[in-house]
């Protein structure tokens, strides 16, 4: 029986989806080749397919595109060029952008590491992905259990990728745009980030009761932490020229002047300072009588209380809570609060050494 054969050369590519070298000390020379081929039994089928593999190579324009212009490739260029972005925000897009050995599984037990973006799109052509593809991708991602913030966290990477390549030249349309995607509207509140059972939340008592038994100076950063609503990266940036405290009144009958803490920088993960989380996030934080009997004690400890450029709390780190594996009580009646966490958190840091972070 007669039968035709396309055969055709391509790169052998890595698990990104890049070319590889021949030479691994030139990544930019020559690239490792294997030859393919596929048989057909119909000329036109195979004319047809030999076809496509030429088409594939310009881009709807009418632009060739170089072959190794892959969307991985796109990625990493476009990362590489922004220099405008923060440390935990390029560390969050290159984790993103990178393929995963070990993924979070659905409700059926399989990887979604098949769903992420490199292992979608790293090793197609950035002219050929289609508006389609990306809303099929969304799909999936939703299907597989993935939460509204984390499926447009992904999308819009990809989008920020694609957009980068329409101002290169290589796309005459963003195939990312108009892609419908899922709301963040929660089941039971309707509005992303706001709770509205008070089950979450200390009540006064409960906070006095957990810092009364958290040992000092830790207590110090909870009674800090519960009463003025600071997030956990802008309570380790907190240096010590950023409390304000108010001047002892004479007359005890007087109202009692307000105490402030200045928020003006964060922590880094890595241990750094860094900018806080967006222009409005540097702010004045008023402090409650309490909280600043709490501070003026403790500064009148702390070692460093003399150089308004130390840390508030030396020694302090961000560590993410990681999933224990062990499954919850059902006959546990308390929720487990987050301060409470973050006190169990506390009672295994060291106190000493008073340690500054780097400056960013």
């Amino acid at each position: 029986m007669t039968h035709y054969e396309v055969r055709w050369r391509e790169d052998v590519r890595d698990e990104r989806g890049l070319p590889i070298a021949v030479d691994p000390n030139r990544p930019g020379g020559r690239k490792t080749q294997r030859t393919m081929q596929k048989s057909f039994h119909d000329r036109d089928d195979a004319e047809r397919f030999r076809d496509q593999l030429n088409s594939e190579r310009h881009a709807p324009g009418g632009i060739v595109v170089p072959r190794d212009k892959l969307f991985a490739h796109a990625a990493e260029a476009w990362l590489a060029s922004r220099t405008d972005l923060k440390d935990r925000t390029r560390a969050e897009y290159t984790n993103l952008l990178s393929p995963k050995a070990r993924a979070h599984r659905d409700g059926d037990g399989n990887s979604t590491a098949h769903l992420s973006i490199i292992a979608t799109f790293g090793g197609t052509a950035v002219t050929a992905i289609t508006r389609q593809q990306i809303a099929e991708w969304v799909q999936a991602l939703t299907t597989a259990g993935k939460k509204p913030s984390t499926v447009r966290h992904a999308y819009f990477v990809v989008k920020m990728v694609l957009e980068q390549a329409v101002v290169d030249g290589l796309l005459r349309d963003n195939p990312a745009d108009h892609v419908k995607l899922p709301s963040e509207r929660t089941a039971t509140s309707g509005t992303p980030g706001v709770v509205d059972d008070p089950d979450m939340f200390l009540s006064a008592d409960q906070v006095a009761a957990l810092v009364a038994t958290t040992p000092w100076p830790f207590n110090v950063l909870v009674h800090t932490a519960a009463w003025t609503g600071l997030r956990a990266a802008e309570l380790g940036g907190l240096q010590v020229g950023d409390v304000q405290l108010p001047i002892g009144q004479i007359n005890p009958n007087a109202r009692p002047a307000p105490g402030l803490l200045r928020v003006e920088r964060t922590l880094s993960p890595s241990g750094g300072y860094d900018t806080p989380k967006n222009r409005g996030s540097r702010r004045r934080v008023p402090l409650t009588p309490a909280t600043v009997d709490v501070l003026r004690d403790y500064l009148a400890e702390h070692p460093c209380a003399d150089d308004v450029t130390a840390p508030l709390f030396p020694a302090f780190g961000l560590r993410a809570e990681r999933p224990t594996g062990v499954a919850v009580d059902p006959s546990r009646t308390t929720p487990s609060h987050p301060a409470r966490r973050l006190g169990a958190t506390l009672t295994r840091c060291p106190r000493s050494p008073w340690t500054r972070p780097s400056s960013a």
